[in-house]
């Protein structure tokens, strides 16, 4: 069984029914093969490498990563541009979305920055050794740069051209444990497991350092 839509659906319509399908395939695989009310239907679960990812943009458009090939879609379902990705490692999950409509992506080699119009504005390398958890997702700061962990206790910020602006290390107990948040005052709060650490955007100071014990 496949969740199809029909010939001649807008951009729009196809991709609300492949969330749909992507929804209804995850939730009720197990169910669903596990019952086998009808003959012959076989229901697939997706992998997360299946699915696709999708972000809102600023200007109410929003954007849609479907293997290498990234869409920006209008409000109303009319495709705006399309490009390919210009590496072939796999993303990592998570973009960041600035104010200035820059999206930010990461693979385990590099992170990337991609404009509002279609074009690659920059890329630096940012290898990651080992897993890549959540922490390791770049998270856009409140002046469109961009906010990186570079290593186990490292963290990295870009302007928005893609110059460094600053690196420091930090000393959460255990290592991170989550991405970056960035307050609506543009402080960066970093998490580990019992402790916490703001940033000063500006600079990296770390403005303080709170124990939980």
């Amino acid at each position: 069984m496949s969740l199809k839509p029909r010939a001649g659906c807008s951009l729009l319509c196809r991709w609300i029914a492949g969330i749909f399908g992507c929804a209804v395939l995850s939730a009720g695989c197990v169910r669903a093969n596990r019952e086998r009310r009808e003959p012959g239907v076989e229901v697939k679960c997706l992998t997360s490498e299946q699915r696709q990812t999708s972000a809102v943009l600023p200007d109410s458009h929003w954007l849609r990563i479907d293997g290498t090939t990234i869409e920006k879609v209008t409000p109303t379902g009319e495709l705006s541009w399309s490009t390919k990705m210009p590496v072939t490692e796999s993303l990592l999950p998570g973009l960041s979305v600035a104010a200035n409509n820059t999206v930010y992506m990461r693979d385990k080699q590099r992170v990337l920055a991609l404009g509002s119009e279609g074009a690659w504005l920059w890329e630096r390398p940012e290898p990651i050794q080992g897993a890549a958890d959540p922490s390791y997702q770049p998270v856009a700061m409140s002046d469109s740069g961009v906010i990186v962990r570079s290593g186990q206790q490292q963290y990295r910020a870009y302007s928005h051209t893609g110059s460094l602006r600053w690196s420091v290390d930090v000393d959460l107990k255990g290592g991170p444990s989550e991405k970056p948040m960035v307050l609506p005052n543009g402080l960066i709060i970093l998490r580990g497991q019992n402790d916490a650490v703001c940033l000063s955007p500006s600079d990296g100071k770390v403005e303080w350092h709170q124990n939980r014990g």
